[in-house]
Order: C-alpha cells, then sequence, then structure tokens
C-alpha cells in the first residue's frame, strides 16, 4: 500500500473513531455539578420524607412551580404516601446529564433514579430531575415514582 492509501485510510479510521467516541466524551459528567445536583436532590428527597409537601414545592425549580399549583402538588404527595406508607430507604442506582428536556426545554439537567422501598411498597424506582437555575442553583423540576 502506498504511503498516500496509507495516510488516507489512517484518516478515515481517526475520523470515524471521533464520530464515535466524541458523543461518549461529550456527555461525561461534571463531578462537581453532579455533586451539586445531587445534594439538591436529596434535600428535596428529604423533605418529601418528613412529610413537608408544601415546602418541597417551594424549593423546586420555577418551571414546576409554573406548571403545578403547590395544593396540587401536595396532593399529589399525600396521594403517594397514604399508598405506599412511610418511606424506608433509597439507593441511587443512576445519574444522567442531559442540556435539554422534553425536547423543549434548553438547560442543564441531571436524572437522578433510586431503588426505593416503602412500607407497603417495596422496590420502587424514584426518579428526581433537577434542573440548573439562572441564580446558579439546582432545582427539582420533576418528581416521578412508578
Amino acid at each position: 500500500m502506498s504511503i498516500r492509501k496509507f495516510a488516507i485510510h489512517t484518516v478515515l479510521i481517526l475520523a470515524g473513531l471521533a464520530i464515535i467516541l466524541w458523543p461518549r466524551f461529550e456527555k461525561k459528567l461534571d463531578p462537581v455539578k453532579a455533586d451539586s445536583a445531587r445534594q439538591a436532590t436529596l434535600r428535596f428527597l428529604h423533605m418529601v420524607d418528613q412529610d413537608q409537601f408544601a415546602d418541597s414545592w417551594s424549593m423546586s425549580a420555577h418551571l414546576l412551580r409554573e406548571k403545578i399549583p403547590q395544593d396540587k402538588w401536595a396532593g399529589k404527595l399525600k396521594l403517594h404516601r397514604a399508598q405506599c406508607g412511610k418511606f424506608l430507604e433509597r439507593e441511587e442506582t443512576e445519574i444522567n446529564y442531559a442540556t435539554e428536556a422534553s425536547g423543549e426545554q434548553k438547560g442543564e439537567f441531571f436524572t437522578l433514579n433510586f431503588a426505593a422501598d416503602y412500607e407497603r411498597c417495596p422496590e420502587v424506582t424514584e426518579t428526581v430531575t433537577v434542573m440548573l437555575e439562572e441564580d446558579g442553583q439546582w432545582r427539582v423540576g420533576g418528581f416521578f415514582v412508578k
């Protein structure tokens, strides 16, 4: 093989590797941001665990407060608590970073999944999405239990 063909093949191979590997490096979690988002999530979950539902709404992201009134938020969490009983334990199972949510909301988001146990609902998955707001604080934009 001539040197020219070798050079062309080398460039093509390197370009192909870059195309394949670049997204993996691009989505690498920033440990400082991930830790800040995790701490905000844990503060929020602690409030929910202590039945401080209205307070959890107050500390949530502007987007969530805009879409769901405080009384409706608290009502849904009370219903969940009535169905599942007291919170027992949780363990983080996954954390993911994204720069958009729901295909239209741009920004910085972390989604954290937890394996959780409640008195009458063992082995549920809690999913918490936190978003970076304009004031530089991470706040909960979504909380789902299934």
